[in-house]
């Protein structure tokens, strides 16, 4: 059973606990008593809304919805104001008992009726049949309507028929508003039913060999087809995902229709993302961005509205589904909307995208900052030469972190000190460095645009496209670096003082000091072999006792207690790597590569310590 791998006092009583803490965080929120067996009591239950008997809705249609636990917050987690009156659950994808069933419609009876709402699984219609049947025995006015938006299965068994997945949500927010709103019960499952062939849903996920597979179900059942890992980028997934959707027999009928009709009637469409709970909102909402671009290319339906979350899980399934409602024509289109659109306390914010086209999302950038303006070519390079060997080593120092990517992980994953990104940070880094080395602006790379124009624009560069606090850190140094450059000519002089300046801003905005085991170890360590007042040549001459220096300094943070960054805060780990396993900083390291490889690349002798750097790395 999958409710044997949940953290909780027992498989059995984990669904009434679940319910009860609900209900204890919410006190609009009540649960039903239980009768019969107290061996049952454990398996589940229904949740109710407190709303008293005599209040102004009390003669309105009510809705209840249920089904097995495990797809929270559906259907519990969407009693409430707006929503649902009651939802039943049963065990762990398992069905709720006809007994509670029945007791939820009898709780909530009243003259207007009753619409049951459930997915298309066998033991729910079979359950929630049975009870809604002795409902009506009993003169109670109830109806039932089944969900069954699933496209997955092109093919379903005439007597099984589709099944109900995501898609579900949004005729249960359909049909609590239209309850709401004092409709008829009749009317409400007409209403209802007039949409089941504009409903669509697909849904995909992740298996644990990184391949995806399509239209599996929301208990884990056997998808349609395979997506290999190496084929299953976001836009691969997501794409098959909405082409599957758009193939869908119900929607072509209906998007045929509605091209047979008057130019005046158009088509537009309602899109649910949904998680199945193993996925981040950040992931939902790229793949939320992906489908809607995607829908609104393949098939130019206006999206109308946007919904995105985990609200209809799989316990922490790493897949979603996406799930599209048709409007069409205008008339058609402004009941629906209004009725999604009333408020609902647990119901996502509604976005509506149709203003906007995948072209209109993002405004223009404001004008460069003012450290790169054009009044700084009052520093020119020294000669076209100059320039080029600057834009030389920018590309050699581009290539050499793109080949330490993988070195630079690995040392951000030693002892638990980081989280292994270090290598792919500096790679983001180092690929737009290249590409702006291989594409200049010619406003930027002229002789009389100047070094410190250069640094300013790299300082912009590094906090655009590295990210996080490196990129962030890198932006200030640089940034530090060009404001430094104030005299004319630039040489090597000029170089170092723009290096200690990138060190000291990076020193204060990061509350780091040399022995805190950061790329500053490096850095300072480089400029430790230049004293003041020396010449440009002495400057020169010492470069390549400067470089072993940078190296001691990256060396010496393997045995260094991190007291700066992310990882200050779990640096006692280091404590239980043993001192033969431990391995330098990898921002020190990133620095050493980069301090080096400017060397090399302007023409100095530097020390080759391949075989002593492999043995410190680890992997010699």
């Amino acid at each position: 059973s999958a409710a044997n791998n949940l953290f909780s006092r027992s498989p059995e009583v984990c669904v009434r606990d679940a319910l009860r803490g609900l209900v204890i965080a919410d006190p609009s929120l009540a649960l039903i008593a239980r009768t019969g067996s107290s061996s049952s009591e454990g398996v589940g239950g229904v949740v109710i809304r407190r709303e008293p008997r005599g209040s102004p809705t009390g003669n309105r249609v009510r809705v209840i919805s249920g089904g097995g636990a495990g797809h929270e917050p559906a259907y519990v987690g969407f009693v409430g104001e707006g929503l649902l009156d009651a939802a039943v659950s049963g065990h762990v994808f398992a069905s709720p008992a006809p007994n509670d069933i029945l007791e939820a419609i009898r709780q909530l009876a009243c003259p207007s009726g009753l619409l049951v709402l459930i997915m298309n699984y066998t033991g729910d219609r079979l359950n929630f049949g049975l009870a809604a049947a002795r409902a009506r025995t009993s003169d109670l006015r109830c109806r039932m309507f089944v969900c069954d938006d699933d496209a997955s299965i092109k093919d379903p068994a005439p007597a099984v028929g589709r099944r109900g997945i995501a898609g579900s949500l949004l005729m249960m927010k359909l049909a609590c508003g239209l309850a709401d709103s004092g409709l008829d019960l009749d009317c409400i499952v007409d209403r209802l039913e007039s949409l089941r062939t504009r409903l669509a849903t697909v849904g995909a996920c992740r298996l644990p060999t990184g391949d995806w597979e399509l239209g599996l179900g929301i208990h884990g059942e056997a998808g349609v087809g395979l997506l290999k890992s190496h084929q299953s980028s976001m836009e691969a997934v997501v794409g098959a995902v909405v082409k599957k959707l758009l193939a869908d027999e119900r929607i072509e009928k209906s998007m045929n229709k509605v091209k047979r009709q008057e130019s005046s009637s158009s088509a537009a469409c309602a899109m649910l993302i949904n998680g199945l709970g193993g996925l981040s909102n950040l992931e939902l909402s790229g793949i939320a961005s992906v489908a809607f671009e995607t829908v609104t290319a393949v098939s130019n339906l206006p999206v109308r509205r946007l919904y995105i979350g985990n609200l209809m899980t799989s316990l922490s399934a790493p897949g979603f589904s996406v799930s599209l409602l048709l409007l069409l024509g205008q008339d058609d289109e402004g009941w629906i909307l209004e009725t999604l659109d009333l408020p609902a306390r647990r119901w996502p914010a509604a976005s509506s995208p149709s203003v906007l086209r995948p072209d209109q999302l993002e405004l223009a950038a404001l004008p460069s900052d003012p450290t790169s303006a054009s009044s700084d070519s009052s520093i020119p390079w020294q000669s076209a030469e100059s320039l080029s060997s600057a834009l030389a080593s920018l590309s050699a120092v581009a290539a050499a972190l793109i080949d330490a990517r993988s070195i630079l992980n690995q040392l951000d994953s030693v002892g638990g000190l980081g989280d292994g990104d270090c290598g792919d940070t500096m790679y983001r880094g180092a690929v737009a460095m290249q590409k702006f080395v291989e594409q200049p602006s010619n406003a930027i790379v002229t002789v009389s645009s100047g070094p410190r124009r250069l640094l300013a624009e790299l300082s912009s560069l590094a906090q655009s496209d590295m990210g996080g606090s490196s990129g962030a850190l890198f932006g200030i140094g640089l940034a530090a670096a060009a404001a430094s450059v104030c005299q004319s000519p630039f040489d090597a002089r000029s170089a170092i003082a723009a290096l200690s300046a990138a060190a000291g801003a990076i020193s204060e905005a990061g509350r780091a000091r040399q022995g805190d085991r950061t790329m500053l170890d490096t850095v300072y360590g480089f400029l430790e072999a230049f004293d003041a007042g020396l010449s440009a040549d002495e400057v020169w001459q010492r470069l390549p006792r400067a470089v072993r220096l940078a190296r001691d300094g990256a060396v010496a943070t393997a045995q260094m207690k991190p007291r700066a960054g992310r990882a200050a805060y779990v640096g006692a780990e280091l404590s239980s790597t043993s001192e033969s396993e431990a391995r330098p900083d990898p921002g020190a390291w990133a620095a050493l590569i980069i301090l080096r490889t400017v060397c090399r690349a302007v023409g100095v002798a530097v020390e080759d310590t391949e075989a002593e750097d492999a043995a410190v790395l680890g992997s010699g």
